[in-house]
């Protein structure tokens, strides 16, 4: 979900994502049908193309990608509150 959230904030089309995508992983022939893969979640998204996509979203992806660390943190930490305790 995520990867699909960073795609979207690059604003470019499937085609010229794979491309550059491509370009940064060092695959040519990346094709759209693996980043639809990816972006669905059909298919595990390799963490050099998430780290990549994160420099091809720029500024904004650096804030997402924070926003949803802290987000992830506080999820965790109201669930770990809520957990009944262990006798004794």
């Amino acid at each position: 979900m995520r990867f699909e959230q960073l795609c979207r904030l690059t604003g470019l089309t499937n085609t010229r994502l794979a491309q550059l995508l491509g370009d940064h992983l060092g695959r040519p022939k990346l094709t759209r049908q693996t980043l639809s893969g990816w972006r669905s979640g059909r298919q595990p998204v390799p963490l050099e193309a998430f780290l990549a996509l994160l420099e091809l979203a720029g500024p904004a992806g650096i804030s997402f990608l924070l926003a949803a660390t802290e987000d992830e943190f506080a999820r965790l930490s109201q669930a770990r509150r809520q957990r009944p305790k262990a006798p004794g």
